[in-house]
């Protein structure tokens, strides 16, 4: 179900960024099933990073391989330029590990989510929340 939100609660604003047109849909659509506002979306790193800086959303869903600048190069300029933002990585490549893409990220581990598996896309949503 939905998250309910009331005066004291603003939804967050997530931007979707992935060369997939088919996820981006998927994404969008859980996300805002959730409660969550779209800030926007892009196809690729360098639209995304033009979005942040733009848009300044709460949130990120981000594709590890795009064509482009990757995922990875794209985490690693949001992390300089925009730390608050927080970074969902996801991934249609099969089961990366958090370390292997922090690893090669050179960042501590985050969230990362297996696109073939519509359940943890999912759950996404759930790595927004603040503590």
């Amino acid at each position: 179900m939905g998250r309910e939100m009331n005066d004291k609660t603003t939804a967050q604003r997530v931007l979707v960024v992935d060369d997939d047109t088919l996820m981006r849909e998927v994404l969008k659509a859980i996300l805002r099933s959730e409660g969550f506002i779209v800030a926007g979306e892009a196809k690729d790193g360098q639209g995304g990073l033009t979005l942040v800086e733009r848009l300044r959303p709460d949130a990120l869903c981000l594709d590890v391989n795009m064509p482009g600048i990757s995922g990875l190069d794209t985490l690693k300029i949001l992390r300089e330029k925009f730390p608050e933002v927080r970074v969902v990585m996801i991934t249609g490549d099969g089961p990366l590990t958090a370390r292997s893409i922090a690893d090669q990220a050179g960042l501590p581990p985050g969230p990362v989510l297996c696109g073939d598996d519509l359940e943890a896309i999912g759950s996404a949503p759930l790595y927004f929340d603040r503590s």
